[in-house]
């Protein structure tokens, strides 16, 4: 069954990790044109910027002329992006056999329903872990193929860390609305409309100068770029990535092993 699982995930993991290197490798070549153009003020061209576009694009605070400043901008993009995979994969995991109309199949064999969540749970598990490595690995390999000057390993692996807790998070909130909705297909498309929901409770958030209260319903900013950045990593916050997502899962598992499979 997993390596079933494994070969239908295969290629939307291709497929993603391709726009991963085009965000990463693409993007660093608009640094390069950024840095070694001395006709253009970067700083003052963003400072005629609206407040709400530079939030849109996760540039507030950032300073685009420097590495680490760029590479919080571009890994912002990488972050929408991941979690855009993570809601396919948690849909994959509960409801692509409903939406194929191949569970007779699969859920008639001797095998328990909470062993089947748990084993294809796992392969997204597993793609979101090498979405991420594979997220480290583009962006040391984007600045080395390009010669740019400057150390930002440590921001680099932040980052990683960060792609993933947002991708597992995403991941079991997906699955989690395929297992509960009658409808297994629609709970793909709630979870899309709760994270387009969350990104403009971002933009809010950055907008109104972080009011406290709202950054626990905003999970791109538990770990916030300009902290990241300065190197502050508050491993305090990946705590709450843990908690969410196990009572995601948690509700995942209940419902699905629960629920009438007549009804889809």
């Amino acid at each position: 069954m997993i390596k079933q699982e494994l070969k239908n995930n295969r290629n939307s993991f291709i497929g993603f990790t391709l726009g991963l290197g085009c965000i990463l490798m693409g993007g660093f070549v608009k640094f390069l044109s950024l840095s070694q153009s001395e006709s253009i003020d970067i700083l003052e061209m963003m400072a005629a910027f609206p407040k709400v576009v530079l939030a849109v694009f996760g540039m507030n605070q950032l300073d685009v002329q420097t590495l680490s400043g760029y590479y919080a901008i571009l890994e912002n993009y990488v972050l929408v992006l991941v979690i855009i995979y993570a809601i396919k994969l948690g849909y994959n995991a509960v409801a692509r056999e409903l939406a194929d109309h191949t569970e007779e199949f699969l859920f008639t064999k001797p095998i328990k329903r909470q062993t089947i969540l748990l084993n294809k749970l796992s392969v997204g598990f597993f793609f979101l872990i090498l979405f991420s490595i594979s997220n480290g690995v583009f962006s040391k390999i984007a600045i080395a193929a390009y010669g740019i000057e400057g150390q930002i390993n440590q921001l680099i692996f932040y980052y990683s860390v960060v792609v993933f807790l947002n991708g597992l998070l995403f991941f079991a909130f997906s699955a989690m609305c395929c297992a509960v909705v009658k409808r297994s297909e629609k709970g793909s498309t709630i979870a899309y409309a709760v994270f387009m929901l969350t990104y403009l409770m971002t933009v809010m958030y950055d907008l109104i100068e972080k009011v406290n209260i709202l950054k626990f319903f905003v999970p791109l900013r538990y770990f916030e770029s300009i902290d990241l950045v300065s190197g502050n990593f508050k491993s305090l916050w990946i705590l709450m990535f843990i908690a969410e997502t196990i009572i995601f899962v948690t509700i995942c598992f209940h419902a699905f092993i629960q629920r009438d499979l007549s009804e889809n």
